[in-house]
């Protein structure tokens, strides 16, 4: 009876995994800076200026959030 035995390389994989974890938190600082850049700008409009708008400036941090991240923080 023959046995093939296949092994991935740990070394080649946690490269990968590191590669992936680095790619990822770059790809949160991007979300992260336009957030805060849509929360100051928000921030520095006047409140009949969010009024044109439609909202208050009590929502300002959940449209900067839907604005960035989109539905899948709906919650917040």
């Amino acid at each position: 009876m023959a046995h093939v035995a296949t092994h991935e390389g740990f070394g080649h994989s946690l490269a990968t995994r590191i590669r992936a974890a680095f790619e990822s938190m770059k790809q949160a600082r991007v979300l992260r800076g336009e957030y805060s850049r849509t929360v100051n700008e928000l921030s520095g409009l006047t409140d009949r200026e969010l009024h044109d708008f439609g909202f208050s400036r009590y929502e300002i941090h959940n449209i900067a959030n839907r604005h960035v991240y989109g539905d899948q923080f709906r919650h917040l």
